[in-house]
């Protein structure tokens, strides 16, 4: 038989074989539909080409398989929309940024005060950039360019300005403090010591900005200081220590002092004629000798300078009393009077000396 021949006879086969089955459903009252097969008992079973019958375990597992499909999908769905939603804030977020606009104010401040403002190395500019959130800080001389969000550029105006007239600023202080002390005019120099020495070391050593008026020539002067409110107390507590005892840790290390209690018409006997018993005393014991003036705190002679030195001043004062007292004449010192003072130059005789000089011949 040719491959024709074969071919029809399969197709005449096949056709038999349908007309058999529709034959035998007609009889069983269901109609023959290609592609669907019969149960045992006849009945028509709807399958679908990939899948297995229904009520089967492989049909079961494809079902499932099918589900998970479906869930995955609505997962990766959600993930999408999350992701989406959060891209969206973030350019939203972004727009209102960029319509912030940017501010500027220039401040001119003293040409001294211009190293205050900077600070070393720039530290203090950097510092008032990162405390008040401003974009930029150029310098130009005398004129600061600040640039930011306005608020910002505000708050670092006004914290250039307060450094410019007072010089210090809140701003710069978590802890903010304010002190303020009046002292006498005529202790100024002890404050500040020679070439500063003093006032630098309380400012380092206690981390503050003290801010002293230029002379005004009044008897009294406020300080002001200023910082977190612990170091400002501590710069308050050493500065008072200075006005009533001369010297302090901070500004005098290792020194102490000792209080005489001498009589006003005393005092012309350790002054000397022109001050020279005094700079004898200063220079021959490497201490320092405060006699009272008007308004000091204190009203007793303090003799300050190292432990020995000024137990050996102490004697030597007491003796001199007692000499005077007594009418009994001291031996010559030769030279050493013109001496230079240890706690520096004096001049010949200062003006507070002379409300105790000569009162007694």
């Amino acid at each position: 038989m040719t491959k024709k021949q074969q071919k029809r006879q399969e197709k005449l086969e096949e056709e038999k074989k349908a007309a058999a089955m529709a034959k035998q459903m007609g009889s069983a009252g269901t109609k023959y539909v290609p592609g669907f097969n019969a149960s045992a008992g006849g009945a028509a079973v709807n399958t679908i080409p990939g899948m297995g019958p229904a009520g089967k375990a492989g049909g079961a597992k494809q079902s499932q398989s099918v589900s998970a499909g479906f869930s995955g999908v609505a997962e990766q769905i959600k993930a999408d929309k999350l992701a989406l939603e959060k891209n969206a804030a973030a350019q939203q977020e972004g727009a209102e940024k960029s319509k912030v606009q940017l501010d500027v104010a220039t401040v001119t401040v003293e040409e001294k005060k211009i190293g205050v403002i900077i600070g070393p190395k720039g530290q203090r500019i950097n510092e008032l950039k990162e405390k008040s959130g401003v974009t930029n800080i150029e310098t130009n001389s005398c004129v600061f360019t600040i640039t930011g969000p306005a608020e910002a550029v505000e708050k670092c105006r006004i914290a250039i300005e307060e450094l410019n007239t007072l010089g210090y600023t809140s701003l710069l202080y978590e802890d903010f403090g304010k002190e303020s002390i009046t002292v006498n005019s005529t202790l100024l120099p002890e404050i500040i010591g020679k070439k500063g020495v003093a006032i630098i070391a309380i400012k380092e050593k206690c981390g503050v900005e003290i801010d002293i008026p230029k002379d005004t020539g009044k008897k009294k002067t406020v300080i002001t200081i200023a910082g977190s409110k612990q170091n400002a107390q501590k710069a308050r507590e050493c500065i008072e220590d200075i006005k009533k005892y001369y010297h302090h840790e901070i500004t005098h290390p290792g020194m102490v002092h000792e209080e005489m209690q001498i009589e006003s018409y005393q005092y012309a006997w350790i002054i000397g004629k022109a001050g020279s018993e005094m700079r004898h005393i200063q220079k021959n014991f490497e201490v320092k000798v405060n006699i009272p003036r008007d308004g000091d705190e204190n009203e007793n002679v303090v003799i300050v300078g190292e432990p020995k030195n000024v137990a050996r001043a102490k004697t030597y004062i007491e003796k001199t009393i007692w000499n005077a007292e007594n009418n009994v004449k001291s031996g010559g010192r030769g030279g050493g009077d013109k001496a230079d003072d240890y706690w520096g130059d004096e001049e010949e005789e200062e003006p507070w000396m002379k409300q105790y000089l000569y009162k007694r011949k």
